[in-house]
């Protein structure tokens, strides 16, 4: 039964599991948080042991519903996204990717979106704090040096397709770090389930995502079906940076990916 108080985490997975545990411990915490869904997308048997083990691990310590599955075949990464979330019990889901670490007071943001009771925002982080490998850095935001953090806005900011447009046509970055481009394919976002859904349920049979471009797939159906992006004061979470990522090791598609969607925003 839906509480309109719960919060479910849906948590992404491809040959992640080494990273899964520092993904899901500050969640467990959560007094909003009753659910956790984690969806492998075909990874190799060893990370599919090494986190069925971990996962029976933390059912020992938490009451909070944790729920695996595991895709057949490879889908990719925005089918997998889509999968996880559709697999969640709340209304309310945060999407997090499983080399990342979300805020410890990551309930004040829960509260937050609950009261806004805002269906057709797409919720992502006004801050990142980069990481590569020491993931003991996120428990004191002090050991973070100035240029590892990057800040998208210090209030809460909705993000429209004029803003988008403007943008790419008049090269206005509307962010205090980085620019929109980076906003765009930040993936990691709390949502309304209806609304996603929604939103993707007749395009998720579609084939001609770009490699690496999944996080600015969910942007520019989101905002193509009405929707808006609202960056939130305050939310952030701590984004590893992988040489092994998409975006590391397939430059060239990466670059194609954000050409594809620039074209497609463009004409909206």
């Amino acid at each position: 039964m839906k509480n309109k108080r719960n919060v479910s985490i849906a948590i992404p997975t491809y040959n992640s599991s080494k990273y899964l545990e520092s993904c899901i411990k500050p969640i467990l915490n959560s007094k909003y948080v009753d659910e956790i869904v984690i969806c492998d997308d075909f990874s190799n048997s060893q990370n599919v042991e090494n986190q069925i083990n971990l996962i029976n691990t933390l059912k020992e310590k938490t009451n909070i519903e944790i729920k695996s599955l595991f895709n057949k075949k490879n889908v990719g990464a925005f089918k997998n996204k889509y999968i996880c979330i559709n697999n969640c019990k709340n209304e309310i889901v945060y999407q997090i990717d499983s080399d990342n670490i979300p805020q410890k007071n990551i309930d004040q943001i829960f509260l937050k979106i609950i009261g806004l009771n805002e269906k057709n925002n797409l919720f992502l982080p006004s801050k990142i704090f980069q990481f590569r490998k020491n993931h003991k850095m996120a428990k004191n935001l002090s050991f973070f040096d100035s240029k590892y953090i990057v800040t998208f806005s210090k209030s809460d900011k909705l993000i429209n397709l004029n803003s988008i447009q403007d943008f790419y046509k008049n090269k206005t970055p509307h962010t205090i770090d980085k620019n929109l481009s980076w906003v765009l394919n930040l993936g990691n976002f709390i949502v309304h389930k209806e609304t996603y859904l929604n939103f993707f349920n007749d395009l998720i049979e579609i084939e001609d995502i770009p490699l690496a471009a999944d996080a600015l797939g969910i942007s520019y159906f989101f905002i193509k079906n009405g929707g808006n992006i609202k960056l939130l004061e305050n939310f952030y979470h701590f984004h590893r940076k992988r040489e092994d990522s998409v975006s590391f090791t397939e430059g060239n598609n990466t670059d194609k990916s954000f050409d594809y969607f620039k074209n497609k925003f463009l004409n909206l």
